[in-house]
């Protein structure tokens, strides 16, 4: 099983890096393996890319069939952002599960319309 992690909202900054390391040694010890979105990581202040490339991440995951569910594992003030650019269409035709917390209600709420 393949977990996409993604980060629609503010990226996880430099002092929570470790959270992410022990979060995908905790889904390797489960047999999971994680498949980390390029744009995890803060950048500058709470933004690890724009709202495209943050979009574009969570795209890749869905368009991925070895991807079996998709966690976001952000949360903040950003992901409104990103809804301008998702393709609802793919997302609908997709057995994937997302989750996610706080902020990225605006993501599964668009979702599941």
């Amino acid at each position: 099983m393949k977990v996409g992690l993604s980060a629609c909202s503010d990226g996880h900054i430099k002092e929570w890096e470790y959270q992410i390391e022990e979060l995908v040694q905790v889904l390797k010890d489960l047999g999971i393996e994680p498949v980390l979105a390029p744009h995890i990581k803060a950048k500058v202040d709470a933004f690890s890319g724009t709202d495209e490339e943050r979009a574009a991440d969570l795209m890749r995951l869905y368009a991925d069939d070895s991807i079996d569910a998709i966690y976001d594992i952000s949360g903040g003030d950003l992901a409104n952002g990103v809804l301008k650019y998702l393709d609802f269409d793919v997302i609908a035709e997709s057995d994937k599960m997302f989750w996610g917390y706080s902020d990225l209600t605006t993501v599964i709420n668009a979702i599941c319309r």
